[in-house]
């Protein structure tokens, strides 16, 4: 986990792949999943070379985020207080992401290959209302 974990309302950590002849796998720890309370939305996108996801904030809801990546990538966040921070990865990995509610939030892909990314949210359903468009990047 980060070094500000209490601190910030966005965490991120580097999972630790399994791999074996056939691939990696990655386990989600459990603080990943406990921190939503229930699972109520899942999705999978990708992330073209170049492109930039998120740019919003959820006001209502938590997230996780879970980005499996081939190359570099940027998360960028906002804290309550307006102050930007971002982190950059490099090279292959997966990495969990838990964002509070009301967070602003993007990834951008800055590698040579796709992003994929896997959330899940403690929304019920796709509710327009409760995504907030906030332009990070």
């Amino acid at each position: 986990m980060n070094g500000n974990a209490r601190a910030t309302p966005l965490t991120w950590e580097r999972l630790v792949p399994h791999a074996d002849a056939r691939g990696e796998s990655y386990a989600l720890p459990a603080e990943a999943l406990e921190f939503l309370g229930a699972v109520r939305e899942a999705h999978v996108a990708t992330v073209i070379i170049g492109a930039a996801r998120g740019n919003h904030a959820h006001p209502r809801h938590r997230e996780t985020l879970v980005v499996l990546s081939s190359d570099d990538w940027r998360l960028t966040w906002e804290t309550p207080d307006g102050i930007r921070s971002e982190e950059v990865f490099e090279g292959p990995g997966a990495v969990v992401v838990r964002i509070e509610a009301g967070v602003p939030h993007a990834i951008r892909n800055t590698g040579a290959g796709p992003l994929v990314i896997v959330s899940a949210s403690s929304r019920e359903g796709q509710d327009p209302a409760d995504t907030v468009r906030h332009q990070l990047f």
